[in-house]
């Protein structure tokens, strides 16, 4: 068969089995690369982004064609650089690359959707010597108005009454070009404020302000209170009054409120909010707004990460350790680390900030690879709160709440002070639990118990949201069933019966799950229309409740005793981040912890408020057993409908790992913590090695030999790299 010879384009799609895919170009389209195309795959139409054009590609097959070019006219969705970054993220986490490259398409260019009113861009001067060439008189017309900068184009057309196709003309003859190099609007920053920085914050600002123009990531360490935000809000206004723009990223959208209202405050209309409650539209316009450079200060939480940007001159991280800035299912990765990548790419400073940081973080600091700066002191002259234990081998409870946790309540509400109950489980009890058979009522779909909801009026799965009518009648031995434990709903339902005048409230996933109830909730603590607050992690960090002196933690032990190498530091920065809210105002604060153990280490750590030294202890222990940072892990995820199906495919993926005998050490399988959600069974084998590069490579070499082994029907597997969870 004679060689085929054409143009063409290779192409990513959000599939699992190719990088990307090779389509021929026609004469007419003539797509760029980072441009989204339309292409048939199978027997259905796709969007995919082009990564590759190819001039004469030779093939004995005649090639699909692509069917358009949806960005034409306009600039590619996905600029050259972003293009570059993504590839790598794909790499580096082991995900197909187009599957990786959606993360930066917004939701409306996912589908078959043309640019036209959705990306304003400009034109420019392209040609460097125009006195060679012969324009017309309304050519130069054009040209003359270009010369003092690039206009948007609907301006031209609009404005100065200038046809498109002249426009088309000059772009077709490379005399003039497509930009998003837009002229930017001026920023009205409100510089009156009342903010007197500390020595320690002086200090952290002039030295980050000195490395403004390089790359280089900064960590700050600053007690909870201690005015990280105040910092952030000094270097931006720096940054913007150069007309830079800056990226802040929280973990939470519950963290989104209070912030946007300070940073509106400060920098007006130049601030634009991103995150999963936005709708699809709105984001599109954050999206347009942010790549055109017409806002300077975007905050969002995680998939504000793969925004793009006229002129970005700063990204900050806000609690830097927090997990939800990791994502677990589809595409796995750590915002953290992509955004310290893009980064170094684009050669500006990041900052991370916590009063908790992570043991990875804290290791490099201890290795030089930061710039580290503690802030030891709280703002505004606020003390840190005195801390509390409660045994409850001899206190007495009822529904959560100890005699002495009750007598503090009281105390604190007493001096028209307000109270935060921090208890970590929803609902009003997380077990309905039958004495005789000795067993708990469970999920259809998953391997969790059913939460107690609304003093036993109906269960809930907090995987699935499946939801039952309750039978207090065990379904096996008709014994009557008891709700065991306490969440939410029975502390407060505790607390009303301790004291009924009082305003009490919660804050929940359950309770607060739109921006307007949780800015409502807010105004109501600020305002003093609360006196009681009840909420789960939610609430133990970023927020700023200056009359809340009682910070009442239920169940200090929940979290300390779990299997995951990681559980003692996740239990330690909740219990550090919830008793931070305790006093930050001008009254001294205190912490109320009920638990089971006085003597662990962390409570020591805790109560003399040092977390540094608590984390060196952490880190000891990481490094005796060999866990992250002193090795590497890559977990190989399996999902099937068949529990035992699943761990005889992984069993057998290991026995081809060893047989091959690559150089790592394989633990597992394992079934995942979770063992069951949504009627399909997870679980995973641990790839570990000290050397990152030796680990990557091998998982390519893994992937090689899997590619020719047929996987049994109806189990999915995949990689996720630096995993959080175990």
């Amino acid at each position: 068969m004679p060689q085929i010879y054409t143009e063409v384009a290779e192409v990513a799609l959000p599939v699992p089995f190719a990088d990307t895919l090779t389509y021929s170009v026609s004469g007419v389209i003539k797509p760029s690369i980072g441009s989204r195309v339309w292409v048939e795959l199978g027997h259905k139409k796709r969007v995919g982004i082009v990564i590759k054009r190819v001039a004469k590609f030779s093939s004995e097959n005649e090639l699909k064609p692509v069917l358009l070019d949806l960005d034409e006219g306009h600039l590619p969705t996905i600029s050259k650089e972003l293009l570059n970054e993504l590839t790598w993220a794909a790499s580096y986490y082991h995900v197909p690359l187009g599957e990786f490259i959606q993360l930066g398409i917004p939701q409306f260019l996912r589908k078959k959707y043309h640019m036209n009113a959705t990306v304003e861009y400009g034109l420019q001067i392209k040609h460097n010597n125009l006195s060679t060439i012969n324009l017309t008189d309304k050519q130069e017309e054009i040209v003359n108005l270009l010369k003092a900068g690039p206009i948007k184009e609907v301006t031209l057309s609009k404005v100065h009454n200038i046809p498109k196709q002249r426009l088309n003309s000059l772009i077709q003859k490379e005399i003039i070009e497509r930009t998003s190099n837009l002229p930017t609007p001026e920023v009205k920053i409100n510089k009156a404020r009342n903010f007197s920085p500390n020595k320690d914050q002086r200090r952290t600002i002039s030295l980050i302000a000195k490395r403004l123009n390089e790359f280089c990531p900064h960590i700050i360490h600053g007690v909870t209170g201690s005015g990280k935000t105040e910092i952030y809000l000094s270097l931006m206004e720096k940054l913007i009054d150069q007309k830079k723009q800056v990226l802040l990223i929280v973990p939470e959208i519950a963290l989104t409120p209070q912030l946007e209202d300070r940073l509106r405050q400060r920098f007006g209309n130049a601030v634009g909010v991103i995150h999963s409650n936005i709708p699809a539209k709105t984001k599109m316009e954050i999206w347009k707004e942010a790549r055109n450079g017409n806002i300077f200060c975007i905050v969002g939480t995680r998939s504000a990460a793969f925004l793009q940007f006229q002129n970005l001159g700063m990204i900050i991280i806000d609690e830097e350790h927090d997990q939800s800035l990791n994502q677990s299912s589809n595409q796995s990765y750590s915002a953290r680390d992509f955004l310290t990548y893009r980064a170094r790419s684009k050669n500006i400073p990041i900052l991370l900030g916590s009063a908790t940081p992570s043991l990875e973080t804290f290791h490099n600091i201890e290795h030089k690879k930061y710039a580290y700066y503690f802030i030891g002191d709280r703002a505004n002259n606020a003390s840190l709160p005195r801390i509390k234990l409660i045994d409850l081998n001899l206190a007495k409870q009822k529904n959560g709440i100890t005699i002495d946790m009750a007598h503090s309540i009281k105390a604190h509400l007493d001096q028209n002070k307000q109270a935060l109950i921090f208890i970590n489980r929803k609902g009003y009890a997380p077990v309905l639990y039958c004495n005789q058979c000795n067993d708990a009522e469970k999920c259809d779909h998953c391997s969790s118990n059913m939460v107690v909801y609304e003093k036993g009026q109906y269960i809930k799965c907090q995987l699935c949201n499946q939801k039952k009518p309750i039978h207090r009648e065990c379904s096996k031995c008709g014994s009557k069933r008891a709700s065991i434990g306490v969440g939410t709903q029975r502390v407060k339902y505790q607390l009303e019966q301790l004291f009924p005048e009082k305003r009490i409230a919660i804050i929940d996933n359950d309770f607060i799950n739109t921006k307007d109830k949780l800015t409502n909730v807010i105004h109501k603590i600020n305002n003093h229309e609360i006196d009681i607050l009840v909420g789960t992690q939610i609430l133990s960090k970023g927020h700023d409740f200056p009359n809340i002196t009682l910070v009442g933690i239920i169940d200090g032990d929940h979290g300390l005793y779990g299997i995951d190498f990681r559980s003692q530091e996740k239990m330690a920065q909740l219990l550090f981040q919830v008793s931070g809210r305790a006093g930050r105002g001008q009254d001294p604060g205190e912490v109320i912890i009920q638990t089971n153990n006085l003597s662990h280490p962390v409570y020591s750590y805790l109560k003399k408020h040092d977390y540094s030294n608590l984390l060196i202890y952490l880190l000891q222990q990481r490094k005796e057993t060999q866990w992250p940072p002193y090795t590497h892990l890559i977990a190989l995820r399996a999902n099937a409908k068949d529990d035992k199906i699943l761990i005889t495919q992984l069993t057998a993926i290991k026995t081809l790992i060893e047989k091959n005998k690559l150089n790592i050490k394989v633990l597992g399988p394992v079934f995942d913590i979770i063992k069951k959600r949504k009627k399909m069974y997870s679980g995973h084998l641990i790839i570990k090695q000290k050397n990152r590069k030796i680990l990557h490579d091998t998982i390519h070499e893994i992937k090689s030999i899997l590619k020719g082994k047929h996987l049994t029907k109806g189990i999915t597997v995949k990689f996720d790299v630096d995993p959080y969870e175990l």
